[in-house]
């Protein structure tokens, strides 16, 4: 498909004009398996890439990046790009958007190929809008998909533009973010707390949450849930045990409260995903 290549102020442009069409693809949560290589992946839509845990290694055309957690990435409609999972690291996991911005005929794409930003916690609640409206409504309200890419490019967008500024404060940085992992993962069963988090850290609750918030984009509190429904949904997908005996390993003694709250983070129910993996 033949593209046209625009930058920042032509592609808002292209996205707002009522004659564009978007076509959305699939957008979901993606937990990376151990060992995983993707092969050269070339499509004409564009990729937008969140890493909300883990690394990850990537290579756009020959441009070679090891993505953290909170990094961004966005990757123009026909740029070859690859991934790779890091031996020694947890297995990451990507929340994924891909779209197609069509004028006419052709393709709309931006002229610097992709972007790159790091610590870009602030585009998760843009990027999961856009999830939620594909997951939800059948079909997907044209409409409300235009509102939120127009709104998570801006904020993209600016984001790049003010790259340069430098943190608005104190960040964890990898290690720091592996402690906090590896203590979740040893503790899940026992419904970890907040204050637990703070106390590993040796950080006072309250200074803990706002350097924690910039570090991984949301509370220490959702977090913890997110993170023991992520483990679940690795324990659903790679072994035979009852679902029962999953949600109980990692502290839910009741089946209709993890059920819930499995569904609110990976958009489906625990018995639907197991059937699908």
């Amino acid at each position: 498909m033949k593209s046209n290549l625009v930058d920042s102020a032509g592609w808002l442009a292209a996205l707002r004009a009522p004659q564009a069409r978007i076509v959305v693809k699939p957008c979901h949560y993606w937990n990376l398996p151990v060992d995983w290589h993707s092969g050269v992946r070339t499509a004409p839509h564009h990729f937008m890439y969140l890493v909300t845990d883990s690394e990850t290694r990537t290579t756009v055309r020959a441009t070679p990046a090891m993505l953290r957690t909170g990094c961004f990435l966005w990757v123009s409609a026909g740029v070859p790009h690859q991934f790779d999972v890091v031996s020694g690291f947890p297995p990451p996991e990507l929340l994924i958007l891909q779209f197609a911005l069509l004028r006419g005929e052709a393709g709309v794409g931006l002229a610097d190929e992709f972007v790159l930003l790091w610590n870009a916690w602030e585009l998760r609640p843009e990027m999961e809008r856009i999830v939620d409206e594909w997951r939800t409504a059948a079909p997907p309200d044209p409409a409300a998909i235009r509102a939120a890419l127009v709104a998570l490019s801006e904020t993209v967008f600016r984001l790049r533009a003010t790259v340069t500024r430098g943190s608005a404060g104190p960040c964890f940085n990898i290690e720091q973010r592996n402690r906090l992992n590896a203590y979740v993962r040893e503790h899940a069963a026992s419904r970890p707390r907040p204050a637990d988090l703070a106390g590993l850290m040796r950080l006072s609750e309250d200074y803990f949450t706002r350097v924690f918030r910039r570090s991984f984009g949301m509370t220490p509190r959702a977090w913890l849930m997110h993170e023991r429904i992520r483990l679940a949904a690795i324990e659903l997908a790679k072994t035979n045990r009852s679902i029962s005996e999953v949600a109980f390993k990692y502290g839910y003694r009741d089946a209709c409260l993890f059920s819930r709250q499995f569904k609110q983070v990976i958009g489906e129910s625990p018995s639907r995903y197991r059937k699908i993996r």
